[in-house]
């Protein structure tokens, strides 16, 4: 065992001990103060770099936090605590294969710690390979068959990868043995179509029923038990369910939807006076699926995908990680810069976006990102990759405001579990969106998902077109893909599709008041 205050003196021990007890508590003065005189004393010692590293990330300077923890491995290249740091730091910047890198070593390293092996499932599922994630899984439950969180996480994957029955009977292990486990009903709730008896709406709504629930646990089994009504044609059942879990879970969320209305227009006004760039080439080849959660960007990435020359992207962050650290990087905040920016930084940020991207594209013609809240830096992403090309997934308002309330998302996704909010987040994206299209129309595609399911074969034509790629029978045949698909439409995206999927008149007058504010302007 690794005694981590090795080398350090009874001073430098007690400030080390200081330090991190008052950076835990917050009490940002005390833990200056005494990393302040800790650096004086053991400067390179790898709890010293560890604790520095953890002040750089609070203070936003997340790179100097990166390099310190890459110094504290290179003094302890075995030493779990700092890999895990290092991992989690190099996750943070988006810079995935290397974070999963480290934690293979630490699956190497303690093969018997179940929770490495969990941490590099969840970083490769994040890298959009759930296929490398399920086996990690297996070889852990080979160990640990008991393991719960590990048999939840295999059937996440087995989800992403299309392989439905296998999901569900992993979920129904799991709740064999535990059946108050409520990420198991969850889980099964998100299927296409919920496997649930009269049994199970019942066994749902005793834990509903508890009031010793935390937050998290209470609004999932809400949205779970929602579901299980809603496939049972109880509608009028489901919906005040679906308040309360709403309600409950929007009290977590740190979301203000007057700022961010405020932060989309000064977005679109900053790029204003600003010429449009047609003069340049760079990102070619690159399409930005974007627009709102459940609006069928997921079936319109799997069609592009299922194209030989396309590789997907899926979920990326890499736009807003490149504008953070650029923010950071200039202390200010975007869109304060933008006007500050000349053609050569635009050119280096695109660059950086490029070289993230490289591997995974593969050499490929078209490189797809489904980072839907890109088209907040669609200014940005125009001056950076000039020849990239934006596609506007869109579907009924009402229905995609629906179908966004009757989820819990896995990333934090604020606007969504509000009435108010929802609207008011669709106005901001829509305003926007005609902003954009007005400045950049040759680049932006706007797919709407009636239509695309109303006549498939002519909207993925179009769709191929504007992407400039030839058309090929795949991509009518998207559904028959082996992707995996790390959103809530990897059943879906496995089917044909379907013509009809409006929910809002299953609800009638109870989604009135969503409508109205639909319909009227944002302020």
């Amino acid at each position: 065992m690794i005694d981590r205050l090795d080398g350090l003196s009874g001073m430098a021990r007690q400030l080390l001990q200081e330090a991190t007890a008052a950076l835990q508590r917050r009490d940002a003065a005390t833990t200056l103060q005494r990393a302040t005189a800790l650096r004086a004393l053991a400067p390179k010692h790898p709890e010293s770099l560890r604790l520095f590293a953890a002040i750089a990330r609070l203070q936003g300077r997340a790179d100097d936090a990166v390099a310190l923890l890459r110094e504290a491995v290179a003094a302890r290249p075995d030493d779990m605590l700092v890999l895990g740091n290092l991992a989690h730091a190099l996750a943070e910047r988006n810079l995935l294969d290397e974070a999963a890198d480290l934690l293979r070593r630490c699956v190497a390293l303690e093969p018997t710690q179940p929770a490495h092996a969990l941490a590099l499932a969840q970083m490769l599922e994040r890298m959009n390979d759930a296929e490398a994630a399920s086996r990690v899984l297996g070889e852990l439950l080979e160990r640990e068959p008991t393991s719960v969180p590990a048999r939840l996480a295999l059937a996440r994957m087995h989800f992403m990868l299309g392989r439905t029955d296998d999901a569900v009977a992993e979920y129904r292990r799991v709740l064999a043995d535990a059946p108050d486990t409520v990420a198991a009903w969850y889980g099964l709730s998100n299927l296409r179509e919920p496997p649930f008896d009269a049994r199970d709406v019942a066994a749902i709504e005793r834990l509903h029923a508890r009031t010793d629930l935390p937050d998290h646990a209470r609004a999932s089994i809400g949205f779970a038990l929602a579901r299980a009504y809603e496939a049972s044609d109880r509608h009028a059942d489901a919906w005040p369910v679906l308040v309360a879990a709403n309600t409950t879970w929007r009290r977590r969320q740190h979301w203000d939807g007057a700022r961010m209305s405020q932060h989309v227009r000064a977005t679109t006004a900053a790029f204003e006076t600003l010429p449009a760039r047609d003069d340049d080439q760079r990102g070619t080849g690159l399409v930005f699926i974007v627009g709102l959660p459940r609006t069928g960007s997921s079936i319109v990435e799997q069609i592009l995908a299922a194209h030989p020359d396309v590789a997907a992207g899926g979920e990326r962050l890499d736009v807003p990680t490149i504008i953070r650290e650029e923010s950071e990087r200039r202390e200010r905040d975007f869109p304060g810069w933008v006007a500050e920016a000349s053609d050569d930084d635009w050119a280096r940020l695109g660059r950086s976006y490029l070289e993230r991207i490289d591997a995974q594209r593969g050499g490929r013609r078209v490189f797809t990102d489904k980072g839907l809240l890109n088209w907040i830096y669609l200014g940005a992403l125009q001056r950076m990759l000039p020849g990239a090309r934006f596609v506007d997934c869109r579907r009924d308002p009402l229905e995609t405001c629906l179908a966004c309330y009757r989820q819990m998302f896995a990333r934090e996704l604020g606007f969504t579990y509000d009435i108010e909010d929802l609207a008011r987040f669709w106005h901001d994206y829509d305003e926007a969106m005609r902003h954009w299209r007005a400045r950049h129309g040759d680049a932006v595609l706007e797919v709407s998902h009636e239509r695309l399911t109303a006549e498939p074969e002519p909207q993925i034509r179009r769709l191929l077109e504007f992407c400039a790629l030839p058309f090929d029978e795949r991509s009518l045949r998207f559904h028959e893909s082996a992707l995996s698909v790390r959103t809530l439409s990897a059943d879906q995206v496995r089917e044909p599709l379907r013509p009809n999927t409006a929910r809002a008149h299953l609800y009638g007058a109870q989604v009135d008041r969503l409508r109205a504010l639909l319909a009227a302007r944002g302020d």
